[in-house]
C-alpha cells in the first residue's frame, strides 16, 4: 500500500509507503522521511506515464504536475529520454538544467523551437554550468519531442593559422 500526495503550493509529489522505498532504491526522488520520498514534477509525470503507480485520473495528475512551467514539456522530453537511457539525473531549478548525478558531470540545457533562447542566453547558461564544474550539453527537442544532444564549448575560437599571407 502507498499514498501519492500532490501539494497545492508545490510542483513536488510525495510518495509514502513501500513504493517510496522501492523507487528511492531505483534512483527516483529524494528522501523526505521514513518510507517517504519527494519526486519533482518531471519524475512524477514520468512515473505516471510508465504506470509505476496507479492513479484514478492520469490526465488530471499529469495536468496538475505540468501546468507550473512554461517549458515543462521541453524539459520533460529530455528528462524522460535521459532516464530511458539509464542515466541518474535531477532537475536543478537554479540553473534550469538537468544534471547528471553519476558518471561524467554533464548539465543538459533543454531547448526547443517553441521556446528558444538567444545565443547569448545559451552561452550564459553553458558558461554558468562550466563555472560549477559541469560539462554543458545542449538538448534540442524537435517538434516530435525527440531530443538531440550537442556538447557546448564556451571558449573563444582560436584564430591561429588564419593570418593573412
Amino acid at each position: 500500500m502507498y499514498r501519492l500526495i500532490l501539494e497545492d503550493d508545490s510542483s513536488d509529489v510525495f510518495i509514502e509507503g513501500q513504493l517510496a522505498d522501492t523507487l528511492l532504491g531505483q534512483g527516483f526522488g529524494e528522501p523526505a522521511g521514513a518510507s517517504r520520498i519527494r519526486v519533482n514534477s518531471f519524475e512524477g509525470v514520468y512515473l505516471v506515464f510508465r504506470d509505476r503507480f496507479a492513479v484514478k485520473d492520469k490526465k488530471a495528475v499529469i495536468n496538475a504536475l505540468s501546468q507550473g512551467r512554461k517549458d515543462f514539456w521541453t524539459v520533460y522530453h529530455v528528462y524522460s529520454d535521459l532516464l530511458d537511457q539509464g542515466k541518474k539525473i535531477t532537475f536543478d531549478e537554479r540553473t534550469g538544467c538537468i544534471m547528471q548525478k553519476e558518471g561524467e558531470k554533464r548539465g543538459y540545457i533543454p531547448l526547443s523551437s517553441d521556446d528558444p533562447l538567444t545565443p547569448t542566453g545559451i552561452h550564459d547558461k553553458a558558461k554558468a554550468l562550466e563555472e560549477l564544474g559541469w560539462a554543458p550539453v545542449l538538448a534540442i527537442v524537435d517538434e516530435h519531442g525527440t531530443p538531440a544532444y550537442y556538447s557546448a564549448d564556451t571558449k573563444k575560437p582560436s584564430v591561429e593559422g588564419f593570418g593573412s599571407d
